[in-house]
């Protein structure tokens, strides 16, 4: 399965979101913007209960300017959910 964190409307989000769906595989998306608080993590934990994912990719928005912070704030989404 596929999470993606960050803004969707991205060039590599959008790739990433329809191949997910070309290739029949679970996706799962996190809107996340600077400034956010770290998103609930229970939707999350069901969908990966619901789907059997056994390995997951980790993909969405590199750390930048207009993403400052997404990289703490997907260790610790990850962090609580996966713990």
């Amino acid at each position: 399965g596929t999470i993606v964190i960050g803004r969707h409307s991205s060039p590599g989000s959008k790739l990433t979101i329809k191949l997910c769906a070309a290739l029949r595989k679970p996706c799962f998306l996190v809107a996340w913007s600077p400034g956010d608080d770290v998103p609930d993590t229970a939707t999350f934990r069901t969908w990966l209960r619901e789907n059997n994912v056994q390995v997951l990719n980790v993909a969405g928005n590199g750390e930048g300017l207009s993403t400052a912070g997404i990289g703490r704030t997907t260790i610790e989404f990850l962090v609580r959910a996966l713990t």
